[in-house]
């Protein structure tokens, strides 16, 4: 009775990022009025066209991952703005803890001085690293 549980967990999956959705914040720290996608994708293209309301970019990730036996597992960012050259983009990682079941979002905010130093976001690269070897990836189109 215990073998196919155990033979289920032994094959939970692999790490997996599912989505990462970048949101102009305005100065108040909010990426949307409301709490609808029509407002939120309202709100988005307001701050695109008035730059001067702009305080900082939030990433969400969603991600799924196995919990490691040992080790730890990074989240990283690489992100390509007007202001950074492509040979090197701005470099954020986290440490996060993968659940017990399902997936995770992690919240990375970056803030004006963050913001001005990256430019407008042109291009992204999300990676799980566990024990320093990277696990899996997504990026955008441009990367």
């Amino acid at each position: 009775m215990l073998l196919p549980l155990l033979a289920v967990s032994l094959c939970a999956g692999e790490a997996r990022i599912a989505k990462v959705l970048p949101s102009l914040l305005d100065r108040q720290g909010r990426a949307s009025v409301a709490p609808s996608l029509y407002e939120r994708d309202a709100y988005q293209a307001f701050l695109r066209s008035t730059p001067d309301q702009i305080g900082g970019l939030r990433i969400d990730v969603r991600w799924k991952a196995p919990r490691p036996p040992s080790g730890t597992v990074r989240l990283r960012l690489e992100l390509r703005g007007s202001n950074t050259s492509t040979n090197a983009p701005l470099l954020i990682e986290r440490e996060v803890s993968p659940p017990r079941w399902g997936g995770s979002w992690t919240q990375i905010t970056l803030d004006t001085a963050a913001r001005q130093q990256l430019g407008d976001l042109v291009a992204w690269r999300a990676s799980l690293r566990r024990d320093d070897e990277e696990w899996t990836s997504v990026q955008s189109f441009l990367w």
